[in-house]
C-alpha cells in the first residue's frame, strides 16, 4: 500500500501563550514611553541651552548700546574740555568708564560664544558651526501670565507615572500568566490523505485507485504538579505588584512637591522680573536727568558715570530676570507633564 497524508497540529487554547503575546505588546509600549522620556529630557536641555545663548546675545547687544552712548558722551565731553567748558577730570572719568565697559563686553563675548557651542553640543551638532538665534526670550505680562497656572494638575500626565502604570500592567499580566499555568491547554490534531493498494506481486497497480482517509481529535494537557514552581513565581510577582504600587504613590507625592516648588519659582521669578523692569524705568529717568544737567554744566562727570553704570546694571538685571522666568516656565511645564 502507499499513503499520502497532510497533518495539522493547531493550538486551540493556551492561556499562557495568549497572555505572553499581550505582555509582548505592552512591553513594546513601555519602551516607547522610555524613548518619550528621553525626548522630553533632551527637549528641556536644548531649550534651556537656547535661552542661555539667547540671554548672552541680548546682554551683549545691550552693552553695545551702552558703549555707543558712552562713547558719544566721551566725545562730547572732550569737545567741552577743549572749549574750556569741562575739566580734564570729567573727560578722564568717561574714558575710564568706556575702557571698563569694553573689558566687560569682551568677557561677555567669550561667554556668548561658549553658550552657542554648548547649545550646538546639546543638539548633537558640530560646535564649530555658526548658529542664528531667531527667537527672543518670551516676555510675560497680564495677557500671558497666570499665577494659577499649574494649580489644577494631574500627576498621571507625567511620563514617569505612565511608565510606572505600564510596569504595573506588565506585573499583573505576569501574575495572570502564572495563574493560567494551572489551566489545561488544548490542541487540535487533524490528518487528511489518500491510500492506494495493490495485490502481492502487482506493484504496477499502485496508484490506479485512491481511497480517502481523514482523522481529527483534541489533545488536552492537564498540569498536575510542578513542584510549587508556579506558586513561588506568583508570590514573587505579588510582591512586585505591592512594591510598584508603593513606588507609584511615592512618585505621585514627589511630583506634587516638584510642581509646588516649580510654581513657587515661576511666580517669584515673575515678581522679580516686574521689579527689575521698574528699576530700569527709574534708572532711565535718572540717566536722562543727569545727562541734561551734565550737558548744561550743572552736573559732574562722576554723577554721569554713576548714572550710566546704574542704567546698564539695571538693564542687565532685567534681562537676567527675564531669562530666569523663561527657565522657570520650562521647569514648570516639565513638572506638569506639558513639555
Amino acid at each position: 500500500s502507499l499513503q499520502a497524508t497532510l497533518g495539522l497540529n493547531q493550538l486551540v487554547f493556551d492561556g499562557t501563550y495568549f497572555l505572553g503575546l499581550k505582555a509582548a505588546s505592552e512591553f513594546v509600549k513601555i519602551n516607547e514611553l522610555i524613548a518619550s522620556k528621553s525626548e522630553i529630557d533632551v527637549r528641556e536641555g536644548v531649550t534651556k541651552a537656547y535661552y542661555m545663548a539667547q540671554i548672552s546675545d541680548q546682554n551683549l547687544r545691550q552693552l553695545d548700546k551702552s558703549l555707543a552712548n558712552l562713547n558719544q558722551l566721551e566725545q562730547e565731553t572732550l569737545k567741552m574740555y577743549e572749549e574750556g567748558f569741562a575739566e580734564k577730570l570729567d573727560h578722564d572719568r568717561l574714558v575710564l568708564s568706556v575702557s571698563s565697559l569694553e573689558i566687560r563686553i569682551n568677557n561677555l563675548q567669550n561667554q556668548a560664544v561658549l553658550a552657542k557651542k554648548f547649545l550646538l553640543n546639546s543638539m548633537g551638532l558640530d560646535v564649530n558651526q555658526d548658529v542664528d538665534l531667531s527667537t527672543s526670550l518670551a516676555e510675560f505680562n497680564e495677557s500671558n501670565f497666570s499665577p494659577a497656572y499649574g494649580m489644577d494638575n494631574d500627576p498621571n500626565q507625567r511620563i514617569e507615572m505612565k511608565m510606572l502604570a505600564q510596569q504595573q500592567l506588565l506585573n499583573e499580566l505576569s501574575l495572570k500568566r502564572y495563574k493560567m499555568g494551572y489551566v489545561p491547554n488544548i490542541y487540535l490534531n487533524a490528518n487528511y490523505g489518500y491510500n492506494t493498494f495493490a495485490q502481492k506481486g502487482a506493484i504496477g497497480d499502485l496508484g490506479n485507485e485512491w481511497y480517502p482517509l481523514a482523522s481529527y481529535g483534541l489533545n488536552l494537557n492537564i498540569p498536575i504538579f510542578d513542584g510549587l514552581y508556579k506558586k513561588s513565581k506568583s508570590d514573587q510577582v505579588r510582591v512586585q505588584i505591592m512594591q510598584t504600587a508603593n513606588t507609584i504613590q511615592q512618585a505621585e507625592n514627589g511630583i506634587n512637591l516638584e510642581i509646588a516648588q516649580a510654581r513657587s519659582q515661576y511666580i517669584n521669578a515673575h515678581k522679580n522680573m516686574q521689579l527689575q523692569q521698574k528699576s530700569v524705568e527709574l534708572a532711565e529717568s535718572i540717566y536722562n536727568t543727569t545727562s541734561i544737567k551734565f550737558k548744561e554744566g550743572v552736573g559732574s562727570s562722576f554723577e554721569m558715570v554713576q548714572a550710566e553704570s546704574d542704567l546698564t546694571t539695571a538693564q542687565t538685571n532685567y534681562l537676567n530676570a527675564l531669562y530666569e522666568l523663561n527657565v522657570a516656565k520650562i521647569s514648570l511645564d516639565k513638572a506638569l507633564g506639558n513639555l
